[in-house]
């Protein structure tokens, strides 16, 4: 009975073989990211040091070097997180909620980023998360450093934005990605305008050819992987951006990057627009 009474002073059910509720205080030393942005956001916090594992998928598309040298997980699932006892798992709103809940129940806390359709929203989950990891002042020092270089990107603008419309396939259809995307936040950061956007598309769709040779954009955008070649045998190779080679190429990485990685697509893709027009 004794050794129940203390197992349970410390927050910890010894006796049932389960952990308690989590200590939200102390500061977590045992962190799995359990996606791509949010690998990112523990590597913009210098907090990487306390990863101790990280799933396959969410290591092949962060942007850290040094996130990809952890160790890593086959898939988020329940066992295989809580094999590595962690003491928080940071996620993203819409990952498993099942497995998020099933950690909950298994003592372990579940750190949920929110959404990110502008970087307003970058800086706000990296306040939240810079408070609980115990590095409030690391946190606001990065979101401010993300906001100026947001703004020189701003300021350099010209008077004409072109039109970059994003594309991809992955075997059947054509998609693109308008408003609410992290790919229009970079887009408009970049000082382009967004195609399917334009066109009144939200969010991640399929998109008709006929629509994209009613409304031809100046650039396409586009990631590695085999995209280009796709894109040139597509029925899209007779358009114009597409025969003049106006074809914009950003790893995938950086393109779905909804973490401080962000400003850097955009300062790439700024980069690529001033390069094609010859600036």
């Amino acid at each position: 009975m004794r050794v129940c009474v203390i197992a349970l002073a410390l927050g910890l059910s010894a006796c049932t073989g389960k952990r308690g509720p989590p200590d939200r205080v102390a500061r977590p030393v045992r962190i799995v990211p359990a996606s791509a942005a949010a690998a990112d956001y523990v590597a913009a916090l210098g907090l990487v040091d306390r990863v101790v594992a990280v799933p396959e998928v969410a290591a092949d598309y962060s942007n850290s070097d040094a996130i990809r040298e952890r160790a890593t997980l086959p898939q988020f699932r329940t066992e295989a997180i809580l094999a590595v006892e962690p003491d928080l798992v940071i996620a993203d709103w819409f990952q498993n909620r099942a497995t998020r809940a099933s950690l909950s129940e298994n003592g372990v806390e579940t750190f949920v980023l929110a959404p990110v359709a502008t970087l307003d929203d970058v800086v706000t989950n990296l306040e939240r998360l810079g408070t609980r990891l115990g590095v409030v002042e690391v946190a606001a020092r990065v979101g401010q450093k993300l906001q100026l270089r947001a703004e020189r990107l701003r300021a350099q603008h010209r008077e004409r934005r072109p039109v970059v419309l994003p594309w991809f396939s992955y075997g059947t259809g054509t998609w693109t990605a308008g408003s609410g995307t992290i790919e229009d936040v970079m887009l408009d950061l970049a000082g382009a305008k967004n195609g399917a956007k334009l066109l009144g598309i939200h969010g991640h769709s399929e998109i008709e050819v006929e629509r994209i040779l009613a409304h031809p954009p100046d650039f396409v955008l586009t990631g590695e992987g085999g995209q280009v070649e796709r894109l040139r045998a597509s029925s899209l190779a007779n358009l114009d951006a597409v025969a003049h080679d106006h074809v914009l190429v950003l790893p995938s990485r950086l393109r779905g990057a909804a973490s401080p990685w962000l400003v850097d697509a955009a300062e790439r893709l700024r980069e690529l627009l001033d390069k094609a027009l010859g600036r």
